[in-house]
This record gives structure tokens, sequence and C-alpha cells, in this order.
């Protein structure tokens, strides 16, 4: 797994990806999209990567940089079933953020967002989800 600083991973207990992307950066992208790339390499193709992405530490990142390296990441790294909480400070930004995200979809992958501190409701969401399958 990388070291990074602007980006941190940590597989929790309950086998929940989280990454907190501390610097709005481009460097802070490509931390978090290597880190992406870590979470493929140990998760089975049949799985399903619960993901916590927390942007409140660094705020929003440059959006055409994160698109691009979004769609970047989704093409050279296909994962079949993705669930994923963006947890965010308030920000008159995303509501077009939550757009561009949901342009980028996949059949099998889910998404929601939540602002503030909402970490335990990010949880809730992807082990409830978890219970469904």
């Amino acid at each position: 797994m990388p070291e990074t600083d602007s980006c941190t991973y940590e597989l929790l207990e309950n086998g929940i990806h989280k990454l907190v992307v501390h610097k709005a950066t481009r460097e802070g992208i490509d931390q978090l999209f290597a880190h992406m790339a870590y979470m493929n390499s140990i998760t089975e193709p049949e799985e399903t990567q619960r993901v916590i992405i927390d942007s409140r530490p660094g705020g929003v990142p440059p959006l055409n940089y994160a698109l691009r390296a979004a769609r970047q990441f989704m093409k050279e790294n296909p994962h079949p079933k993705v669930h994923t909480v963006y947890l965010h400070n308030p920000n008159i930004m995303m509501s077009t953020i939550k757009v561009l995200f949901h342009s980028l979809h996949s059949l099998n992958s889910k998404r929601t967002f939540l602002e503030g501190d909402k970490e335990t409701e990010a949880i809730q969401w992807l082990l409830e989800d978890q219970s469904k399958e």
C-alpha cells in the first residue's frame, strides 16, 4: 500500500475501505487513486468494495483533474461492484460535483453523498447495503 500524506487509507474492521483526502491537490487525487488501485489488488473480483471517501479535511479538489483521473482509473482498473459514500463539507459546488460523479456511473456501482460529520451514517449505509445482497 502506498504511504502518503495527502491521502490516507485504512481498512476498517468491518471491511470498509476508508480514504481521507487531506490535501485537495493533484497530488492528493493521485494518491487517492493509488490507494484505490491497491484496494483493487486486495479485493476479489466478485466482492463488493465498500468505500468511504472523506474529503472534509482537504476540501474540494481540482475538479477537471479529478474527473480526468477518475475516468482514466476506471478504464484501467475496472471493478464490477463498488459502493461509495462521499463525506464532504458544506459547499456550493457540491450539487455540480454530484452530477459530475453520477456521470461516471457503472451499472454495479452505488454512491451517496453525506454532508458534515456523518461517518456513522456512512458506515450504516454501506453495511445495510451489504445485508441486502
